[in-house]
């Protein structure tokens, strides 16, 4: 997203138009016990800001989660989460949020499934860490949650570790 040359929010390729003509990009966020309410909280404020002044685009939300059914995040915001299949049912955009992450997060199936289809994959604090450890040895450059740069140096051989705000390279 960014904004074009005459000055008008764009979304550049991602999503489609509705049956009024809006720009309409569907988004899920990606969820487990323990999940960061934080991180919602911005996402969906931040989405529901732009959705109610930006004329002609509209968003979609919704809450995907491995199981499915009432998630609460660590600080006790609760969100009902739809079953979130490997390989069916994308949305435009994937957000997964922090908190509580296992080894081999589910999660990260669905994450390299949307991006073969050339869907966009936002990994967040946390899940980011994941990433990085699952993935051992990550192709292009990678950050992670502030917190966890130190350890992820010492703990294993990661040369394309960066302290940057983002990276895109998955």
């Amino acid at each position: 997203m960014g904004f074009d040359e005459a000055g008008n929010l764009s979304v550049g390729k991602i999503g489609s138009k509705n049956a009024v003509g809006q720009h309409r990009v569907t988004f899920e966020i990606n969820v487990r016990a323990k999940f960061s309410e934080f991180e919602v909280a911005a996402i969906t404020q931040t989405l529901n800001t732009i959705d109610s002044v930006a004329g002609g685009l509209s968003f979609d939300v919704k809450f995907v989660s491995d199981k499915p059914g009432v998630k609460q995040s660590s600080g006790g915001m609760m969100v009902r989460a739809e079953p979130a299949i490997d390989d069916f049912g994308f949305s435009d955009v994937m957000i997964v949020v922090g908190g509580a992450q296992l080894e081999n997060p589910a999660w990260l199936r669905r994450a390299r499934a949307m991006r073969r289809k050339n869907k966009l994959v936002i990994l967040l604090s946390d899940a980011a860490t994941a990433y990085i450890k699952a993935t051992r040895s990550p192709p292009g450059r990678v950050t992670t949650h502030w917190r966890d740069i130190n350890t992820l140096e010492e703990t294993g051989y990661y040369p394309n570790l960066t302290s940057n705000f983002s990276e895109n390279s998955m």
